[in-house]
C-alpha cells in the first residue's frame, strides 16, 4: 500500500433507485388527491412499447451572429438569440442529448383490496429501467403521480413516472389446489374490436402528418408549419385537426421544432 488516492474513471450515468418507502395505493382509488407524491403501485404489466428517444437537452446556433446556447427540459424553450435579439437560432443535433423512454400499461392485481374489476393505467420508464419490465408479470413500482390535462379540455390524465422497481411473487398465476366443484356452462364471451374506427382514422391522419414533415424536410433544417398545413389540407386533414396533431406529436416527442414553427420528425433507434 502506497497511500496514493486513486480516481476510477466512470462512463456510464450512475442512477438512483428505491422501492417501498411510500403508501401502496391501488391503481383504482388514484385521484388528483395523490398529484405530484410519491406511490407504490403493486401491479401486473400489460404491454409495452418500442424504446422511444426523448430531448432533454439541446444546443442552438445562431445563424446570424453565430452565437451559441445550451437548453434543458427545466427551461422554456428559446425564440431569439440572446446576443443579437433574431429569430435565427438552429438546433444542433449532434450536441443534443436524447434519453430512451418506454410507455408501459399496467393494471392491478386481483387481490388487491376493493378490487373486482383491476383497471389500468399507462406509466413510463427512463434510461436504465427501459426493457426491464415483463408483460404478465408481477412488480411493486415506486414512482411520482402527475396529472396532465388534456389539449383544448379541462378535464386531466394520469401519468405516472418510474424511479424505482421490485419484482413480487406472482400471486395470481400460481396453481391452485383443485376442488370438487360442479360444472357450469359459460356462455362465450365476445371480444370487443380491437381497435375502434375513429382510433384507426387518428392513426393515419397522424402517419400522414410525419410522413409529410419527412418529405418537407428533405434538404431543409424542417418543414415549416404553414407549408404543412396546406399539404395536410390537401390530403383531407383540416387545419384545426393538423394544429392539434402537431401538438400531441410534439408532446410525445414524436416531433421537434428546431426552430420556431418549424418541425422535424425524431429519428428513434428501433426504425
Amino acid at each position: 500500500m502506497n497511500g496514493s488516492n486513486k480516481t476510477i474513471a466512470i462512463d456510464q450515468p450512475i442512477h438512483a433507485r428505491f422501492w417501498g418507502q411510500s403508501q401502496n395505493v391501488p391503481i383504482q382509488n388514484i385521484g388528483a388527491e395523490f398529484h405530484g407524491k410519491l406511490l407504490v403501485l403493486d401491479c401486473i404489466v400489460v404491454k409495452k412499447s418500442n424504446i422511444e428517444l426523448e430531448l432533454v437537452s439541446a444546443r442552438y446556433k445562431c445563424k446570424f451572429c453565430g452565437s451559441t446556447l445550451q437548453w434543458d427540459i427545466n427551461r422554456y424553450k428559446p425564440d431569439v438569440c440572446p446576443q443579437c435579439k433574431r429569430r435565427s437560432l438552429e438546433m444542433i443535433d449532434r450536441d443534443s442529448k436524447f434519453i430512451n423512454r418506454q410507455e408501459v400499461t399496467i393494471k392491478g392485481t386481483a387481490d388487491a383490496p376493493e378490487s373486482n374489476a383491476p383497471m389500468s393505467l399507462k406509466i413510463w420508464v427512463e434510461d436504465d429501467l427501459v426493457n426491464t419490465l415483463t408483460p404478465k408479470s408481477r412488480y411493486e413500482l415506486t414512482g411520482i403521480l402527475t396529472i396532465m390535462p388534456k389539449p383544448n379540455q379541462t378535464v386531466g390524465f394520469r401519468t405516472f413516472s418510474v424511479i424505482g422497481v421490485k419484482p413480487m411473487p406472482d400471486m395470481e398465476h400460481k396453481p391452485k389446489e383443485k376442488m370438487d366443484t360442479p360444472k357450469v356452462k359459460r356462455q362465450p364471451i365476445r371480444k370487443p374490436p380491437i381497435e375502434s374506427e375513429s382510433l384507426r382514422l387518428r392513426k393515419e391522419q397522424t402517419d400522414k402528418i410525419i410522413n409529410i414533415i419527412k418529405v418537407l424536410s428533405l434538404g431543409q433544417h424542417g418543414a415549416p408549419k404553414d407549408a404543412v398545413l396546406d399539404e395536410a389540407e390537401k390530403q383531407n386533414i383540416d387545419k384545426t385537426r393538423t394544429f392539434n396533431l402537431l401538438n400531441e406529436l410534439e408532446r410525445s416527442g414524436d416531433i421537434y421544432e428546431p426552430k420556431k414553427e418549424v418541425y422535424k420528425v425524431v429519428m428513434r433507434a428501433d426504425k
